[in-house]
């Protein structure tokens, strides 16, 4: 059985995230709640490094019929895409299935309509582990701050497009 690649991004986003939660259902109904506070099943070290031991071999299968189900904690879906991290809410934040250096590439390549590059910060966590690096991103200039959703959108779909590019197949003519 293959790991739900949606549990994978939430991982990643969660330990990286302090405040972060992620909610997994398995097949029997039963909800698992990861985070840090103490109100969580499991805290977010070793949610993950249970699910890395499985991915590699190494224990059995604990994700086994596990599904993604929500996010919480202190993230909140942003209406452009990407998460607001209530601890951080100059920042949006993603999870892709990228390299690193291709997400660093594609945040190059993102066009910034009228903010200047001097004004926007990006921040590059990867986890190579699970295949997943997160990014943030935020605007520096507080006089530009309005302008962070329609720049989380433009890096949210940058980023789906890398990650549809990564995993597609290329055929020369």
């Amino acid at each position: 059985m293959m790991t739900d690649e949606r549990l994978l991004l939430a991982t990643a986003l969660v330990h990286a995230l302090p405040g972060a939660q992620l909610t997994a259902v398995d097949n029997l109904g039963r909800r698992i709640v990861v985070g840090e506070h103490p109100s969580c099943d499991v805290d977010s070290c070793r949610w993950r490094s249970t699910l890395v031991a499985s991915l590699e071999g190494r224990v059995r299968h604990v994700a086994d019929g596990m599904q993604f189900d929500t996010v919480g904690g202190s993230l909140e879906p942003a209406a452009t895409g990407g998460f607001i991290d209530r601890n951080t809410p100059e920042k949006r934040w993603f999870a892709a299935l990228l390299p690193p250096c291709v997400a660093v590439d594609t945040l190059r390549n993102v066009e910034l309509g009228m903010l200047p590059e001097e004004a926007v910060s990006a921040t590059v966590r990867p986890d190579p582990e699970l295949g997943v690096t997160i990014v943030g991103v935020s605007i520096d200039a507080p006089c530009m701050i309005e302008q962070l959703d329609q720049l989380g959108g433009d890096v949210a779909a940058a980023l789906a497009v890398a990650e549809l590019c990564t995993g597609l197949p290329v055929r020369k003519r």
